[in-house]
């Protein structure tokens, strides 16, 4: 019979096992270290995940800040933009409307830096009243903003602007008898009635863009030089130079044939200056549209209410593209 062998009591000792606590234990029942403890004994997880949460961060913003730079290169906001009479509507100064920068309103007096003179002022209102009636032998107001940005203009070129003095003698028109509504007309049908009575706005998002609509709509503008004694003209605005003077037959077929609208807000203007490429700060400038622009707007505002023109106040009009082309539509109408 096998006996046990003696065991000393210093043999007996037996070292105390670690409390294993939370740690792994691999396949060959061998403990290992804490998962904390095998990855942090430098800090290298919180720093990893510091790192990892900062470039998150660095690219989210780096993503952003290319967004909004190139959203917005070489580019003028321009939400939305007129021709024509709007200095109660929404968007003139201090109504808070949307219309921040809106071409063709009338412009403030204080924007003609260089009509400081009340006697200039009052002596364009004076040409104004002269050329432009209504039926009847009433007069048209012209807006003392407007009457001191054209009093930037040489007089001789004011006198082109306006082409023929109102006529006096009765005409016909489409058959019927009554006043004359070509340029030297003074129905309310004449192009200088339809074009103080029509507020034209344009949706764009820059001066290029703005200058392209005026381009799709055949539109010939027209810039007074810094010394406000002659005209460059822009047959094609969206081809600007070079820069061409326009002769008097020019003016004067213009004034004939076609509807004008001005603009002399300055940061109207500014806009179109940059746009075209001139190394100078216009004053004004004038955008003179074709007949069949005129026709078109004439038959959109009469369908509208099915209104006469001499009981209308002011027609807004909206250019949209529609079918790749631009076209108007009409969006509001006062009556009288």
């Amino acid at each position: 019979m096998a006996t046990r062998p003696a065991v000393h009591d210093d043999e007996l000792k037996i070292d105390p096992i670690e409390n294993a606590g939370f740690r792994d234990l691999d396949p060959d029942g061998i403990l290992e270290q804490p998962f904390w403890e095998r990855y942090n004994k430098r800090l290298e997880m919180p720093i990893g995940i510091a790192i990892s949460i900062l470039m998150l961060a660095v690219a989210v913003l780096g993503a952003f800040y290319f967004q909004q730079l190139f959203s917005t290169r070489d580019k003028h906001p321009v939400p939305v933009i007129a021709f024509g009479d709007d200095d109660a509507g929404n968007g003139s100064e201090g109504s808070g409307g949307s219309q921040d920068l809106a071409l063709g309103q009338s412009p403030q007096p204080s924007d003609a830096n260089r009509a400081d003179k009340q006697a200039e002022i009052n002596a364009v209102k004076e040409e104004f009243r002269e050329r432009i009636q209504v039926d009847g032998g009433g007069d048209v107001e012209i807006s003392e903003g407007a009457a001191a940005v054209l009093a930037t203009l040489d007089k001789t070129l004011r006198d082109k602007l306006y082409g023929a003095k109102a006529g006096t003698g009765s005409g016909t028109t489409g058959g019927n008898t009554g006043n004359g509504t070509g340029p030297g007309g003074t129905g309310a049908d004449s192009k200088s009635q339809r074009g103080m009575r029509w507020l034209i706005k344009f949706d764009t998002n820059n001066g290029v863009d703005y200058i392209a609509q005026m381009a799709g709509l055949k539109a010939i503008l027209l810039v007074p030089s810094h010394d406000g004694k002659k005209f460059y003209i822009f047959k094609n605005p969206s081809s600007p130079k070079p820069l061409v003077v326009a002769t008097d037959a020019e003016l004067n077929q213009m004034a004939a044939e076609m509807i004008r609208f001005e603009d002399g807000r300055p940061r109207s203007v500014e806009v179109v200056g940059e746009t075209l490429q001139l190394d100078f700060k216009p004053v004004m400038f004038i955008a003179y549209f074709p007949r069949e622009f005129e026709d078109k707007l004439a038959g959109l505002e009469r369908s509208y209410k099915g209104k006469d023109a001499e009981k209308i106040k002011q027609t807004t009009f909206k250019v949209i593209m529609k079918g790749g082309k631009y076209d108007l539509i009409v969006t509001d109408q006062i009556l009288r």
